[in-house]
């Protein structure tokens, strides 16, 4: 596979999961401070109405995950190396 090649898939896969969460086929969880993040940043693109407007778009198709206290704490003592992996896992 070339250089392209993995560009290209770096690019596409995002759009084909985003996609597949719409159509119903997979589900899509985001986590509370995606959200917030997003919002800052498209904000500061563009403007505060424009980004509310894509929250509530977001807020359609994405479920919110839950973290809570008890999330992280099973993280610490989890199988899974990567912490941020584990705290999703849960």
């Amino acid at each position: 596979m070339t250089l392209c090649s993995y560009a290209s898939l770096f690019i596409n896969l995002p759009h084909y999961f985003w996609a597949e969460v719409e159509r119903k086929h997979i589900d899509g969880d985001i986590w509370t401070i995606s959200v917030t993040i997003i919002h800052y940043l498209v904000e500061k693109v563009k403007d505060r109405k424009f980004a509310l407007n894509q929250i509530k778009n977001l807020l359609k198709i994405f479920q919110i995950s839950q973290v809570d206290k008890s999330c992280l704490e099973y993280a610490l003592n989890s199988k899974v190396t990567d912490y941020e992996d584990a705290v999703i896992n849960e």
